[in-house]
């Protein structure tokens, strides 16, 4: 695949939640990339309109997915 040079400056703004589960030594981080911002619902969402900066010179991107960190040994991760 070539994509297009130079390529565009990109920006993500995301919400995260952040859990432990101890009895795996997991910890679990989940992401996603906060609405439009016409669809930001301030309950819900937990942000306002006016908060959230306009994209200038950068193009939006989404996000879904998340990390899991495992604790191996007291020196040693899983990232997956």
């Amino acid at each position: 695949m070539k994509p297009p040079w130079p390529l565009s400056t990109r920006e993500a703004i995301v919400h995260f939640y952040l859990f432990e589960y101890f009895q795996d030594d997991l910890i679990v981080v989940l992401l996603k990339t906060v609405t439009e911002l016409e669809k930001i619902n301030e309950t819900i969402d937990g942000l306002k309109n006016d908060v959230i900066p306009e994209a200038k010179g950068a193009v939006r991107i989404d996000v879904l997915g998340g990390i899991v960190m495992q604790k191996v040994t007291s020196e040693r991760s899983y990232i997956r």
